[in-house]
């Protein structure tokens, strides 16, 4: 019996720990934000992770920034969606998902107009706007991570594929969001809208990160923030 009461009380405590680490990166969690998905639209396109799509989000009043984050060939961290979408968007090589070194990503635009985001300028981003969260997707490498970014750990949320990459965040003091089968009641977890998985966990106390597979524009996210109020976060494409 005592064994049983140490164990539940130890989930206790665990889920409050996993609770008081979201409270840090995102505050009380009283509001309902919008997540500027790949760094939100611009001129029509959508997750480009560039550096105009993002300072267009931020000035749009947009506080969380989702990117997604890759690895060069080289080892530096930047922002790509994946290497052939990339290597088309940038002209660069349309037959394969060949991945660029760091020296070549930098003098490539997305487009032909937009640039591409290396870690330095995330670091710049995040040092010139001190209210504005991380919020990462596709990086699974923790510590290459940590590696580049550490000095804004406090300011980041880490969408997490594997319960070894959740509990590598957590190790190194990172905010890690769940997205895979696992779920962290009063925790942060992306669940897809319209789905029997979001259905059956409306009924469980947490907070989420909602994502769709079509583009979801402010409009679209208002109306799941009407719907369900314990929605705390959705994934945004389109900021106007």
């Amino acid at each position: 019996m005592l064994r049983r009461t140490a164990a539940v009380v130890g989930v206790a405590v665990m889920c409050l720990m996993v609770c008081i680490g979201m409270a840090r990166c995102i505050g009380a969690c009283d509001e309902q934000s919008y997540i500027a998905h790949g760094g939100g639209a611009i001129d029509g396109f959508c997750t480009t992770n560039s550096l105009e799509s993002v300072e267009r989000a931020i000035d749009k009043g947009v506080k969380y920034i989702e990117l997604d984050l890759r690895l060069t060939s080289d080892g530096y961290l930047v922002a790509a969606h994946d290497w052939d979408s990339f290597n088309a968007h940038t002209c660069r090589d349309t037959l394969s998902g060949r991945v660029p070194r760091y020296d070549e990503f930098v003098t490539l635009k997305i487009h032909g107009r937009y640039t591409p985001l290396t870690y330095v300028m995330i670091d710049s981003l995040l040092s010139l706007h001190p209210d504005i969260t991380l919020v990462t997707d596709k990086i699974e490498d923790v510590e290459a991570l940590d590696r580049h970014l550490s000095r804004h750990k406090e300011r980041m949320i880490i969408e997490c594929f594997s319960p070894a990459q959740y509990d590598e965040c957590r190790r190194l003091g990172y905010a890690p969001m769940k997205s895979y089968h696992n779920f962290t009641p009063g925790g942060l977890n992306v669940i897809k809208i319209k789905s029997a998985r979001y259905c059956y966990q409306q009924l469980i106390p947490t907070r989420y990160a909602v994502f769709d597979n079509r583009v979801m524009t402010r409009r679209d996210a208002d109306s799941i923030f009407s719907s369900d109020a314990r929605v705390r976060f959705v994934y945004v494409d389109e900021l106007d």
